[in-house]
């Protein structure tokens, strides 16, 4: 393994980036070669430290003084030192305005505006803060290079009410994390917004999101609120993984020109809405070729109603079903039946949170029987959670005993009725 040791300018180095010089005594003297490398080389370095880190090397010489004053990173996040502070650190008088004054000085002194390419911002900010914050928008919105944003406001009491008139980001932006729950409003809207990726998460407070005029392709929408489209001819994927309403109201929030292009949509359905929808017609989803379905079943109900969606979606190729159980229970019921209808592009199937119940079964038995294009089926017990869970010990081998007898009874259920073709992957 190389050696590494710490060079006097605080940096690890490898040992061959130091080079011995012979003293007139005839000892040793260990130089430090680190200030040999060019000044971009040095920037590139900064770059994987937040900005406090960065503004202490500026102490070690001259030349280092505005060094870090041209990194593309501002990162903001000190969290991890509060963190062994009590757990009231956040009423301590004064923190938040020492954090925001930090942030005004380092943003005032940046000598490389226009190559920042990601800015973070994470502490427990306070209301009296928010025309600050407003400033930092501002601040983004007007570099050409920005690529990564992360605003999270621990205190979340932010609302953002002077809006940038121009706000460019020629690179893909994702937005993620924000925290903005007081966030009313968010518009969108320029035929230079080169925003391609929008992801709006846990916003409690938005009441409407507008998107027009742009080239954005892909929106993941976790908050509430109206969800207003126009002229968005690239987008292709949109997603509602947390809005367990009617599908009809979900997709009410997308113009008829989205139906028209969408390649991928993901929806939350609650068990109740499916029941619902069995004799639902939905608009065509004509260039759907990926559907994403997150659910919590129950024993006495079906899914039945979700061959509605798919029969909406004449080119569809991948149906993704995400089982979300409470109690599940394999209770015998009688089956329900659907009007059988062709799925004829229908390629591959995946079922997470497989659990041998009545809904789970009658819903793939449909399948097989209506898709003479299928070749895939994958069957996986396991739930997927977006984030996972702690368990103790005893809950971890229940879960796992769980999944063993799921995985019994799908290879029990779904190999006799699985057709020849297709291929059955069981985990």
């Amino acid at each position: 393994m190389r050696q590494r040791v710490a060079s006097r300018s605080g940096l690890f180095v490898p040992r061959k980036c130091l080079k011995r010089n012979r003293r007139s005594s005839g000892e040793e003297e260990e130089k430090d070669r680190i200030n040999e490398l060019p000044d971009d080389i040095l920037v590139h370095i900064l770059s994987y430290m937040n900005c406090k880190e960065a503004a202490r090397t500026s102490v070690l010489s001259s030349r280092w003084k505005e060094m870090w004053m041209h990194t593309p990173t501002l990162d903001f996040d000190v969290m991890g030192d509060y963190m062994k502070l009590p757990s009231d650190f956040a009423l301590i008088p004064g923190e938040a305005t020492k954090y925001v004054d930090c942030v005004n000085r380092v943003l005032k002194l940046h000598k490389a505006k226009e190559l920042i390419t990601e800015f973070k911002v994470r502490f427990d900010i306070r209301k009296c803060h928010q025309g600050y914050i407003d400033d930092w928008v501002k601040f983004v919105c007007s570099t050409q290079r920005l690529e990564k944003l992360n605003f999270s406001f621990l205190d979340a009491r932010y609302y953002l009410h002077n809006e940038p008139e121009t706000s460019v980001f020629p690179n893909p932006l994702t937005l993620s994390g924000g925290g903005f729950r007081c966030l009313k409003e968010l518009c969108f809207q320029s035929p230079n917004l080169k925003l391609k990726h929008l992801e709006l998460v846990w916003c409690g407070r938005l009441e409407h999101v507008s998107v027009s005029d742009t080239n954005i392709v892909s929106i993941v929408f976790e908050a509430c609120g109206d969800l207003e489209l126009h002229n968005v001819p690239s987008l292709v994927r949109v997603s509602f993984p947390r809005m367990f309403e009617p599908v009809e109201s979900v997709l009410s929030r997308l113009s008829c020109c989205a139906f028209s292009q969408l390649e991928m949509l993901c929806l939350a359905v609650s068990h109740r809405l499916i029941q619902k929808m069995e004799m639902q017609e939905f608009p065509q989803l004509t260039k759907v070729k990926e559907l994403l379905i997150y659910t919590e079943p129950r024993t006495d109900f079906s899914l039945i109603g979700l061959i509605s969606l798919l029969r909406a979606s004449p080119n569809l190729q991948t149906f993704v079903l995400e089982l979300m159980w409470f109690k599940p229970d394999r209770t015998r019921r009688e089956w329900k039946e659907a009007l059988e209808s062709p799925l004829e592009h229908l390629k591959e199937v995946l079922v997470n949170g497989y659990h041998g119940c009545a809904c789970e079964f009658e819903l793939l038995a449909y399948i097989f029987r209506n898709s003479t294009a299928l070749e895939k089926v994958t069957i996986d017990p396991q739930e997927k959670r977006d984030m996972p869970v702690p368990e103790y010990p005893h809950k971890m081998e229940e879960r796992q005993a769980a999944e063993r007898i799921a995985k019994h009874y799908a290879e029990k259920q779904l190999t006799e009725i699985a057709p020849e073709r297709v291929n059955l992957f069981i985990l």
